[in-house]
């Protein structure tokens, strides 16, 4: 029942269970291993979240950072905003593959907006093609 106001969470449940944990290809060890339980106050999903194993979710964010700002890196999901410099900037589409975000850019003299688009030149994330092989 404990909230974590920060990230918009609500612990639902929390156990620590003795398991076997693979050691490379033909090991084992018996190891404490936590699980919590989480409920998202803003979508009310509940996710399991399980010590040393990576969770995914379903929505896509990006992770954004700016010279001139000491808020940046701001973690923004679709259709969240940020200001930077005389401009701000709306997230508009975000792409797991290949890694890119769409902004609009609005000037702070109401002239016409902008539209941007950043990518990366290889992709990071850890389930991508590239390192499934």
């Amino acid at each position: 029942g404990r909230a974590i106001p920060t990230l918009g969470l609500v612990i639902t449940g929390f156990t620590v269970e003795h398991r076997s944990v693979p050691l490379g290809e033909s090991m084992s060890s018996i190891q404490k291993v936590a699980q919590a339980e989480v409920r998202d106050e803003q979508t009310g999903q509940v996710i399991a979240l399980k010590a040393g194993e990576l969770s995914l979710t379903d929505e896509l964010s990006a992770v954004l950072t700016t010279d001139d700002d000491v808020e940046s890196p701001r973690e923004l999901r679709t259709g969240e905003e940020f200001s930077s410099a005389d401009y701000t900037y709306r997230v508009e589409r975000l792409q797991l593959e290949p890694p890119s975000v769409d902004l609009t850019q609005i000037d702070s003299d109401s002239s016409a907006p902008v539209r941007v688009s950043l990518s990366t030149k290889a992709s990071s994330h850890p389930l991508s093609a590239e390192s499934a092989d």
